[in-house]
């Protein structure tokens, strides 16, 4: 009779034993594992260096970029990173023209430089895949996908210099609009971003270059005219996790 009493009361013990085991072990899995606890959030910007395509030559301008991401995960090492960007894509053309001089008089020759600048919000939606514990700490990633942009403003500016004293003349700055009715810039952009770097913690470095499928002049004549921009940058983010 006490055994038939020990036996149910001893498998009872077990039962609830077991229960509250994996009651104190269901936090801890849900840290680990829930997928809020791998949401992040962050910054990330840096400098970046224009070329343009399409067009004659043009000198390389260093401008920046700067916005905010969210990196969302979709499965083991593959996350959606979707992005809201403020980025300045510039360039230059050096024209050496002489000016009308008397007869037999030779002339100093006038070097002028002209630099256009644009400013877009860009949204681009990339994938990005990590690959954790390949460095130690360090994990290397590669993202990419496409963006659409939108042009906030957009102006040029020219300088004169004479070669023989160097005495640059004073710069002068016009927005696009000043520039006439003859002379159309688009308002919209897309294409494509693509890059690697590595990340440790919340902290991250990426290359990442930027290529847009739009010409950025719609007026023959225009130095920009067929012309579409790349970007090649070093971001840097920062982010947090969410809990």
């Amino acid at each position: 009779m006490r055994h038939s009493v020990l036996v149910p009361l001893i498998g009872l013990g077990m039962v609830v034993t077991a229960s509250a085991n994996a009651q104190r072990r269901r936090p801890r899995v849900e840290l680990d594992f829930g997928w809020r606890d791998a949401v992040e959030i962050g910054v990330t910007g840096g400098p970046n260096q224009t070329s343009v395509t399409g067009v004659g030559p043009v000198d390389h301008e260093v401008r920046g970029l700067l916005g905010g991401f969210a990196s969302i995960p979709l499965a083991e090492g593959l996350r959606l990173r979707p992005e809201v960007l403020f980025e300045n894509r510039a360039a230059s053309t050096t024209q050496t023209s002489f000016p009308p001089c008397a007869v037999n008089v030779v002339c100093d020759p006038i070097v002028e430089k002209r630099t256009g600048s644009f400013t877009w919000v860009e949204a681009p939606l990339l994938l990005e895949a990590r690959f954790p514990h390949a460095f130690g700490s360090l994990a290397p990633r590669l993202l990419g996908g496409p963006y659409l942009g939108v042009r906030l403003s957009c102006s040029f500016s020219s300088q004169r210099t004479s070669p023989v004293n160097g005495t640059p003349a004073p710069k002068v700055v016009q927005s696009c609009t000043d520039l006439g009715s003859t002379t159309s810039y688009r308002n919209g952009d897309a294409g494509f971003v693509v890059g690697g770097g590595i990340t440790s913690g919340t902290f991250g470095v990426t290359f990442r270059w930027t290529r847009s499928l739009m010409a950025v002049s719609e007026s023959p004549g225009d130095f920009f005219f067929n012309g579409k921009t790349s970007s090649l940058a070093v971001a840097f983010d920062l982010a947090t996790r969410l809990h």
